[in-house]
């Protein structure tokens, strides 16, 4: 994990041929490393007032990623 510029998420974005090319307002971001270790939980959807208050995560935009817990996953299946 590490927080890296506007600037250098663009250019890590565009090495790995992911960039999608659309302007980003943040300052800095977080970058994370994650591995997939299985593909096989189901999907859930919900709405962005079901995640406010989780983990102190605050939905001010639709846009910005949220963290929930894993208990929190749990209870919605």
């Amino acid at each position: 994990m590490e927080l890296v510029s506007k600037k250098q998420l663009d250019d890590l974005l565009t090495e790995s041929c992911y960039n999608d090319g659309k302007e980003r307002f943040a300052d800095f971001y977080y970058v994370l490393k994650v591995e997939i270790v299985s593909c096989t939980e189901p999907k859930i959807s919900c709405n962005n007032s079901d995640l406010n208050g989780v983990n102190g995560n605050d939905t001010f935009s639709p846009h910005s990623p949220k963290v929930v817990t894993e208990k929190w996953l749990s209870d919605q299946i």
